[in-house]
């Protein structure tokens, strides 16, 4: 891994400088990871992205999901 990988939660840039981007969250003091890949933080929009090797596949309406049910809960 080089110096610019990261793995989700590791800090990537102050909130007073940089606003998170793709692959990145806001925890109220830091731009965290949301993903593993490699730290980009661009100087001209004043954004930390972290770029993902693969892309994530969101799904969309009428795609099917197989997966397994791990609880159930009556909340």
């Amino acid at each position: 891994m080089s110096d610019n990988s990261v793995f989700p939660g590791d800090k990537i840039a102050s909130i007073e400088e940089y606003e998170a981007g793709h692959n990145t969250f806001d925890d109220g003091d830091m731009v965290r990871a949301a993903a593993i890949g490699e730290k980009d933080v661009n100087k001209e929009t004043r954004t930390a992205n972290v770029n993902h090797p693969k892309l994530l596949s969101i799904p969309k309406v009428g795609d099917v999901i197989i997966g397994t049910v791990a609880a159930v809960s009556d909340i």
